[in-house]
């Protein structure tokens, strides 16, 4: 994928693991008697869809589902047929660390260490082993938690567990064992064998020690992530590392440091990431003008790549903005992006839904009018089906199905028409919804889709049950 994107993705160990896992963590406590009933119809549903799906990826990722579910129930032994009947190793052991985690979840560490050993592939059995030490971290068996990391034999998942537990203790004010553990966490990134992978790695951690306020560690990692990042073969990949350690630099206050690693990029498209560091920090800081400057000021764009690199690196400069609260200059520089850019479509879909939790009726329907237009402008028919999904999935929360539904219809790739539907009915099920989005969903003809939304209805249903109610957005202001 293109510009921000694919740098973001080759950085993203920590973000797929630690991001993942915080998102999706749910209680382990019982459901509730109307959640279990909901769940059980779905899973006869699911039961359904199943027996008309093909052998082969989708089916078994189908059951992956029904091992998470399952086990959420409390039915580890429905859990446990589903995984047998999972032919493919990798989603195998994809259905066993979540049923690792389900059972941690719920207290029993004994079992979800023995799940985790039957994972075949060493990476994803060190982070399951890391959601176990997250857990046991949360019912202060710390020393229990250090031994399970310690168990972890991957380095990669032994880092990215590490800094899971090193975050979690940072939350809790023991600040002694959080720099111990982050400490550790990039040692272990240090011992890992790709080059690029190291580099990417210890960037990763060193932006965890700076949230912690470890200067002394943050200091070592980064010397060590620059040495790796000149280590690294790829002139392209090398690019990519130096562009994101400026944009850290940037963060850290080492304007100097930044500019002297910027230098070093070859390739003119790498330059957008550090500047738009740079364009976001005057953003928070509350000087859009300030921010217009640094992006108004650099050279334009001579080439495609060079103007996808600065579209998407625009994309955190009106994060920045809305930060701020500042949803003007945020507007502003969605409309520097090309109209038939995806990262426009990302950002106005985006911009709606904050406009319609805050009541603003008119700008949410003027804004998800422009998203959709822009998405559907966009050339590329990947891109184009990932923008009009992010429509989708900003327009789910708003309560507006019948206009998600409609757009997600139009959704080209059979996967990303998957991946609207599940997001929708998802968004139901967090509010509560039942009947309604079951009626919608059983009239999905295919069957991979249909499953897919039961699915995303079910972890709905779930995140209501343990978390409640979503918060209540403003009063709608008068036309």
């Amino acid at each position: 994928m293109p510009g921000r994107r694919k740098t973001s993705a080759a950085g993203a160990a920590v973000l797929a693991f630690v991001a993942l896992l915080l998102c999706s963590a749910q209680s382990g406590r019982p459901l509730g008697p109307q959640t279990r009933a909901q769940l059980e119809i779905l899973l006869g549903h699911l039961e359904t869809a199943l027996a008309q799906i093909e052998e082969g990826q989708t089916r078994d990722s189908l059951q992956q589902s029904f091992t998470s579910l399952y086990a959420r129930l409390g039915n580890v032994d429905e859990a446990r047929q589903k995984v047998e009947a999972i032919g493919e190793p990798s989603s195998r052991d994809f259905a066993l660390w979540n049923l690792a985690r389900r059972q941690a979840d719920a207290g029993d560490f004994l079992a979800a260490r023995q799940t985790a050993e039957e994972i075949q592939r060493p990476s994803q059995r060190g982070w399951a082993l890391g959601w176990v030490a997250l857990k046991q971290l949360e019912t202060g068996q710390l020393n229990e938690a250090l031994a399970t990391l310690a168990d972890i034999e991957d380095p990669q998942a032994r880092s990215d567990s590490m800094l899971l537990v090193g975050l979690a203790l940072a939350k809790r004010g023991n600040w002694a064992a959080a720099e111990n553990t982050l400490a550790q966490a990039a040692e272990a990134a240090r011992q890992m064998e790709r080059t690029e992978g190291r580099a990417w790695q210890l960037l990763s951690v060193a932006r965890m020690q700076k949230w912690a306020g470890q200067e002394i560690g943050l200091q070592h990692t980064l010397a060590s992530a620059q040495a790796a990042i000149e280590q690294v073969e790829s002139a392209d990949s090398r690019d990519r590392l130096r562009a994101r350690l400026a944009a850290l630099q940037t963060r850290l206050g080492r304007e100097g440091e930044s500019y002297v690693t910027e230098g070093a990029i070859e390739e003119p498209q790498h330059h957008w990431e550090p500047r738009a560091a740079r364009a976001a920090e005057q953003a928070e800081a509350g000087n859009p003008a300030d921010a217009a400057n640094i992006i108004d000021t650099a050279e334009a764009p001579r080439s495609k790549e060079e103007e996808d690199a600065r579209a998407w690196a625009l994309e955190s400069v009106v994060e920045a903005h809305h930060n701020a609260g500042d949803f003007a200059a945020a507007r502003e520089v969605i409309n520097r992006i090309p109209p038939n850019h995806p990262a426009r479509a990302h950002r106005l879909a985006w911009m709606a839904a904050a406009y319609w939790w805050r009541g603003r009726d008119a700008e949410a329907n003027q804004a998800f009018a422009e998203a959709l237009e822009a998405a559907e402008r966009v050339e590329a028919p990947g891109m184009k089906a990932q923008a009009l999904r992010i429509v989708v999935d900003n327009l789910g929360p708003t309560g507006q199905t019948e206009q998600a539904l409609g757009v997600a219809e139009r959704i080209g790739p059979e996967h990303e028409r998957r991946n609207a539907f599940s997001s929708l009915a998802r968004s139901q099920g967090r509010r509560g919804e039942f009947e309604a989005p079951l009626r919608w969903i059983l009239q999905v003809e295919n069957p991979d889709e249909q499953a897919a939304a039961l699915v995303g209805l079910a972890h709905g249903l779930i995140y209501f049950d343990e978390h409640g109610p979503p918060r209540a957005r403003r009063r709608p202001q008068p036309p």
